[in-house]
């Protein structure tokens, strides 16, 4: 009897260390954002880059941004934010202590799905990635155009100053 209550206790505080662990590895407040994007070109097959494609192109930013975010938004979504968070929804969310991933499906100014995903490789680090396929009629014909999203991200404060969050939109 001794043994199954041991087994128990443990059970619960290993359990109570994992949630504790993922609230330390989620600091909201404000977060220095350097992203680079890596857009397809329509006509390409979708989904395909290359650096030395001539049918993909690239944007980055080089000095980081400022943003501030609320811990709804990185419990739901992360460090990198679907574009548009009113458009879009996410499903198959898997949440562990250091990541969270997740499938993106968005309807509206984008239309088509990809997937989420952020690494935390301590509480003040994270990298973060969107891979999206946008599916858009013109005429007849359906274009497809990829694009990825890699960020990285350094915690700087639990205070955002100036800095406001996005808007979320309210749950469906």
């Amino acid at each position: 009897m001794l043994k199954k209550e041991i087994c128990i206790s443990l059970s619960c505080c290993c359990f109570a260390l994992g949630i504790a662990a993922q609230a330390q590895t989620r600091k909201a407040g404000l977060w220095e954002v350097t992203a680079n994007t890596k857009m397809q070109k329509p006509g390409n097959q979708a989904g395909m880059f290359s650096q030395t494609d001539a049918g993909t192109s690239s944007m980055s930013n080089t000095s980081p941004l400022p943003t501030c975010y609320t811990q709804e938004m990185i419990d739901n979504y992360g460090i990198l934010l679907p574009p548009s968070l009113r458009d879009c929804q996410l499903s198959n969310t898997v949440k562990k202590p250091s990541s969270i991933t997740a499938d993106l499906t968005c309807s509206g100014r984008m239309n088509g799905k990809g997937s989420v995903e952020t690494v935390w490789s301590d509480p003040d680090h994270a990298t973060s990635v969107i891979h999206f396929i946008d599916k858009r009629q013109q005429g007849a014909n359906t274009i497809s155009m990829g694009w990825t999203q890699e960020a990285t991200a350094f915690f700087k404060s639990s205070d955002c100053g100036g800095v406001k969050p996005r808007t979320i939109p309210p749950a469906k």
